[in-house]
């Protein structure tokens, strides 16, 4: 093979590579997901092991785009760079093989991924008790040209014990 069809090939692989669209796994996890007021789209974050059922260090949990405002919402997107860095993506503040504690690059709140009995779960703080995250709901408004401001945040988690669910408003955060 000359180095002129391996450049080619390495070109045509790093242009798929890039496009970040991943096909929605059925063996991943959902640990809880993420929507939005503006449109249909979510984005789920998944849990993500190795292969002796430790939590991966380098990434505990995987997030990605689920289109379902358009066909074929099977295949995911991996959030861009700059979601990860501004709005979405995880901040690890801790990870051990079976918990860690992180939270939202663009809002300072702890959560904690932790083992219970064989599932992993993501807990949350509110009242003094730790509650199993189910979801958010970010309510925005258009601000400037692609940019919304968050009015508010609905985090939706599940008392473990009496199987209540409680829904925590936080009002501009």
């Amino acid at each position: 093979m000359t180095d002129f069809v391996r450049c080619v090939l390495l070109i045509v692989a790093l242009m798929f590579a890039s496009t970040g669209l991943i096909a929605q796994s059925e063996d991943k996890e959902v640990l809880f997901r993420l929507t939005r007021n503006v449109d249909q789209n979510e984005i789920l974050y998944h849990l993500n092991i190795d292969r002796s059922g430790f939590l991966d260090r380098r990434a505990p949990i995987e997030a990605y785009w689920i289109r379902n405002d358009q066909p074929g919402a099977s295949e995911g997107r991996r959030l861009t760079g700059m979601e990860r860095r501004y709005a979405y993506g995880l901040r690890f503040h801790e990870i051990h093989d079976q918990s860690a504690r992180f939270s939202f690059v663009s809002y300072q709140r702890d959560l904690f991924l932790v083992k219970r009995g064989r599932d992993f779960v993501v807990e949350i703080e509110i009242d003094g008790r730790r509650l199993q995250l189910n979801s958010l709901h970010l309510n925005l408004t258009s601000s400037r040209f692609w940019f919304h401001r968050v009015e508010s945040i609905e985090l939706h988690a599940r008392d473990p014990k009496t199987g209540v669910t409680m829904v925590e408003i936080i009002d501009n955060p």
